[in-house]
């Protein structure tokens, strides 16, 4: 045991490290190409985003992932169980954002200067959000749909669940090792009036990996979320970015019963593990 807590301090603190040293050099290369390149204002974004995603998650998470291993449940991995994990972080998220669109309004009626103020950063976020994907011309927005759909899919997935998730699980139970790193991934975003969704979105994706132990399987659920976003945030136009856009009621419940469908067969899956 003594070991094994030498090895996993041993392994933070070097995971600790990497994520400083290949953010500050990505950061400062991604800096340096956007002085170079001439392109619309989103474009600078759009560097910038890569390279610090990938400094600061992909390269650290990456590492993580090839010195722990897996510590995931594995259960039978069917095709109907894969498109089931896949799915289900898709299905519940209506509801989850119908009920986090509720709290946000209730925030917004309130004088407290904190929540005033995060509801203005959240709106400057969403403003760089629109700024990557609605640029002139093909390439630039396909460049803009790969920076939010694929990027962080892989990076995040890599660093939280592949590797944060994988780490904790060498020390504690599955359970606390999932809870803890949601926790992580939604503070991780710092946009603290999100964390109940972003938590709520971690622990289902988590869950996904936990129960199949193949890293693909969050990340195609994530790259999947992220393309209904992105879709609809296309569809709707910048003004979908601001106010409450949640599903029709009725598309909320459809999905919650797909989700709740889902959530039966991955549970199942898990059970005989």
């Amino acid at each position: 045991m003594k070991a094994q807590s030498q090895s996993f301090t041993k392994i933070s603190l070097t995971f600790i490290g990497l994520i400083i040293v290949s953010t500050v050099v990505m950061l400062l290369i991604g800096s340096w190409l956007t002085t170079m390149i001439d392109g619309p204002k989103g474009m600078n974004l759009i560097i910038l985003q890569w390279f610090t995603t990938i400094g600061a998650m992909l390269i650290p998470g990456y590492w993580l992932f090839k010195q722990v291993k897996s510590t995931g449940q594995q259960g039978p991995l069917t095709l109907t169980v894969t498109l089931s994990a896949i799915g289900l972080f898709s299905l519940w998220m209506p509801l989850a954002e119908y009920a986090m669109n509720g709290l946000l309004g209730l925030a917004e009626a309130s004088n407290i200067s904190w929540v005033q103020k995060q509801i203005a950063e959240s709106a400057a976020h969403a403003e760089l959000f629109g700024q990557m994907i609605f640029m002139p011309g093909w390439a630039y927005r396909l460049m803009g749909a790969l920076t939010v759909i694929l990027l962080p899919a892989m990076a995040e997935e890599y660093f939280f669940r592949g590797g944060i998730q994988r780490l904790l699980g060498q020390m504690m139970s599955h359970r606390l090792a999932l809870v803890l790193t949601a926790l992580v991934f939604s503070l991780a975003h710092g946009l603290p009036l999100q964390v109940p969704y972003l938590f709520a979105g971690g622990l289902i994706i988590g869950y996904a990996y936990q129960v199949t132990g193949k890293l693909w399987v969050p990340m195609a659920a994530h790259a999947l979320h992220n393309a209904i976003v992105y879709g609809l945030v296309v569809q709707g136009g910048p003004e979908r970015l601001s106010g409450d856009h949640s599903m029709p009621v009725l598309a909320i419940v459809i999905c919650s019963l797909g989700a709740i469908a889902a959530s039966y067969v991955v549970i199942q899956s898990a059970n005989k593990a």
